[in-house]
């Protein structure tokens, strides 16, 4: 939980700092890129409570596993 909450913060700070120093973005495009990070999380948090109501905890987090999958090889080779 430590690194994932280390690898949180690093993306969550450095993202803004990116945004502002190296693609020469303003304070409102750097401040865009946390808040964007805050509300795809809690979109996620939320739609997992959600299905996790719906079906199994099981079958949730295998879509979730094939969702993450699929988003990386799309990453990986994209």
């Amino acid at each position: 939980m430590l690194v994932a909450f280390f690898a949180e913060s690093g993306v969550e700070s450095w993202g803004a700092i990116h945004i502002e120093r190296s693609l020469n973005g303003g304070p409102a495009k750097g401040a865009m890129g946390p808040v964007s990070l805050g509300l795809t999380m809690a979109f996620g948090r939320f739609s997992g409570q959600f299905f996790v109501n719906k079906f199994s905890e099981l079958k949730v987090i295998l879509w979730d596993i094939i969702g993450s999958t699929l988003g990386i090889v799309i990453v990986a080779f994209g």
